[in-house]
């Protein structure tokens, strides 16, 4: 496995299915979690809504909510539905 994309929509006002803690804790179990990626989408959108204080906030939740992984080594990237974007995010795990 080259690595696993999670993905939330930042313009949803909660984690609706909150990542699987315990499957990727199991995956990354090696505190290596560098082959993971937690993005953001809808980036996009923000600014045609006038929701970046909202959306800027829900991305601090859930940095603090994976705090642990993205200690150990996972990011995230905010995904803009650009072609540019979904292959910088996808060519950093190659």
């Amino acid at each position: 496995m080259a690595g696993l994309l999670y993905f939330h929509n930042i313009l949803e006002n909660r984690l609706t299915v909150p990542p699987p803690i315990g499957i990727l804790t199991r995956l990354f179990a090696d505190g290596n979690a560098r082959h993971l990626i937690f993005v953001t989408t809808h980036w996009d959108r923000v600014a045609d809504l006038g929701a970046f204080p909202q959306a800027y906030e829900r991305e601090q939740q859930i940095r603090r909510r994976l705090r642990s992984f993205l200690t150990a080594g996972a990011r995230m990237e905010r995904f803009d539905m650009r072609h540019e974007t979904a292959q910088d995010i996808v060519k950093s795990l190659i």
